[in-house]
């Protein structure tokens, strides 16, 4: 028998684990908790693109291997450098020349 999280009551209904359950209780806490790690999770995401150079912090080669350690990875940035923003950068220039 699975207990609701919130109350501790465990579910009348046909004692079913409380993501099956339909106790209102059981629900509200479930949906709540969700939200919360979404809105911790778009928290950690918006902290480390705080961190990112401009020119990186809309790209969409990054890929984030650890939310927790703030570790992103992206093939093209080489010492705080994006190599294909560089490259676009001196091709505008060189057109407007």
């Amino acid at each position: 028998m699975e207990k609701c999280l919130e109350t501790n009551i465990v579910c009348s209904n046909s004692n079913k684990q409380c993501k099956n359950c339909k106790l209102d209780e059981c629900k509200n806490t479930f949906k709540m908790i969700d939200r919360l790690e979404n809105k911790e999770y778009d928290f950690k995401i918006e902290k480390i693109k705080a961190q990112l150079p401009k020119m990186c912090k809309d790209c969409s080669l990054l890929q984030i291997l650890n939310l927790d350690k703030q570790l992103v990875y992206c093939p093209y940035r080489l010492k705080e450098r994006c190599l294909l923003k560089e490259n676009e950068t001196e091709k505008k220039e060189k057109e407007t020349l």
